[in-house]
C-alpha cells in the first residue's frame, strides 16, 4: 500500500484546498475535514470490483443492461445485494472516528455560517455515538445500511439514526464518503456498458443518484449532470429539470451570488423549488474533485435554503 504522502491524488486534492483557502479563507474548517476523508478513503486504488453486467469481447453491453437503461432504471439500481461493501465498511468506522474528533476544530469557527451548515451535519452527535460504544456495529448490520442507502430507504436509515443517537444527516454523511470510491469504480468498469442515448433521466444512468452539480462544457456549453458519488455524467436538456422534469421555461431559471457570476450559476425550478449548481467548464471534472468543488461552494446551498429552494438526498425517492 503506498504512503499516503506519496499519493497523487491526495497530493492534487491538498492543492486545490489550498488554493480555494487562499482565496476564501473562510474554508479553511471544511478544506481540514475534507482532507482528512480523502486521506482516508483514498489512500489506495480501490480494484475494480466485479460487475453484476458483462459485456461481450467486442465490449457490447449485455442485453440485460441495455434493457434496464431503456426502462429509465440505473445500472447498480437492483444490484445491491451483489455488490462489494468490504472496504466502504472499513471506511464507515474510519470516518466516523474522524468525525469525531474533528469536533475540536469546530469551536473557533462558530460564526461562519457557510460552514456552520455542513459542519453540524457532519459532527452533531458523534461524541455520544462512539462514548456509547455503539460506533463498532457488526459488518452485516453496516452492510445493510449501505443497502438501504442505495435504495433510497430513509425511513430505515432515519430508524438506525434514532437507535445510535445521532442525526440521520451524520449517518448519511458517512455512508455516502464511505461508499465512494467503490462506487467510483464500479463507475469506471459500467462506462464502456453505457448507451447514454437510451438514458433520458435526471439521475444518474449507472448509480441511480441525483446529480450533485451541472457542467456546461465547451464552445457550445452543452449541460452535462454529474453524479458526485460514482463520477458519472450524461447529458441533459438545459430547459428541463432532473428532479421533476418540469419543462416549462417560465418555471425555470437561475441566479448568481454577487461577485461570481462569470463563475457559478444555480440553477433553480419554481414547480418542485429545486436547485442545481452549475460550473462552466471545458473539460469535465474528474470523479475524486466532485464532492471537493460542491463543498467549496457551500455558500450557494445557503443562497439557495434562503430563496427557499433545496436538494434532494442522492437516492431519496421524490
Amino acid at each position: 500500500m503506498a504512503k499516503t504522502s506519496d499519493n497523487p491524488l491526495i497530493v492534487q486534492i491538498q492543492k486545490r484546498w489550498d488554493s480555494l483557502v487562499l482565496a476564501n479563507p473562510e474554508l479553511q474548517p471544511i478544506a481540514e475535514f475534507h482532507r482528512e476523508v480523502c486521506r482516508c478513503i483514498y489512500r489506495s486504488p480501490v480494484q475494480g470490483p466485479e460487475l453484476p453486467f458483462q459485456s461481450d469481447k467486442n465490449g457490447v453491453p449485455s442485453s440485460s443492461a441495455k434493457e434496464k437503461l431503456k426502462q429509465g432504471i440505473a445500472l447498480l439500481q437492483g444490484e445491491e445485494e451483489l455488490l462489494d461493501f468490504t472496504l466502504p465498511v472499513s471506511f464507515y468506522r474510519e470516518l466516523l472516528q474522524i468525525a469525531f474528533s474533528y469536533k475540536h476544530t469546530l469551536n473557533p469557527h462558530q460564526n461562519l455560517a457557510s460552514s456552520r451548515s455542513f459542519l453540524d451535519k457532519v459532527i452533531t452527535g458523534a461524541r455520544s455515538m462512539i462514548q456509547a460504544g455503539k460506533w463498532y456495529q457488526n459488518q452485516q448490520d453496516i452492510r445493510q445500511l449501505f443497502i438501504y442507502v442505495l435504495q433510497g430507504n430513509l425511513d430505515r436509515i432515519t430508524q438506525e439514526a434514532e437507535q445510535l443517537h445521532i442525526s440521520r444527516d451524520l449517518l448519511l454523511t458517512l455512508l455516502h464518503y464511505s461508499l465512494m470510491p467503490v462506487l467510483q469504480a464500479y463507475g469506471t468498469r459500467l462506462k464502456p456498458l453505457l448507451e447514454l442515448d437510451l438514458w433520458t433521466q435526471g439521475n444518474c444512468p449507472i448509480c441511480g443518484a441525483w446529480p450533485s452539480l451541472s457542467e456546461l462544457r465547451g464552445a457550445d456549453q452543452i449541460r452535462y449532470l454529474r453524479c458526485s458519488l460514482c463520477g458519472g455524467d450524461w447529458v441533459y436538456p438545459l430547459l428541463r429539470c432532473p428532479y421533476c422534469e418540469n419543462t416549462n421555461h417560465e418555471k425555470l431559471g437561475y441566479f448568481f451570488v454577487e461577485g461570481e457570476e462569470k463563475k457559478h450559476r444555480i440553477y433553480v425550478c419554481e414547480e418542485c423549488k429545486g436547485y442545481l449548481k452549475v460550473f462552466p467548464t471545458l473539460d469535465p471534472t474528474p470523479a475524486e474533485f466532485l464532492n471537493l468543488e460542491d463543498l467549496a461552494t457551500l455558500h450557494f446551498d445557503v443562497v439557495a435554503a434562503e430563496r427557499g429552494y433545496s436538494r434532494p438526498y442522492p437516492f431519496q425517492k421524490l
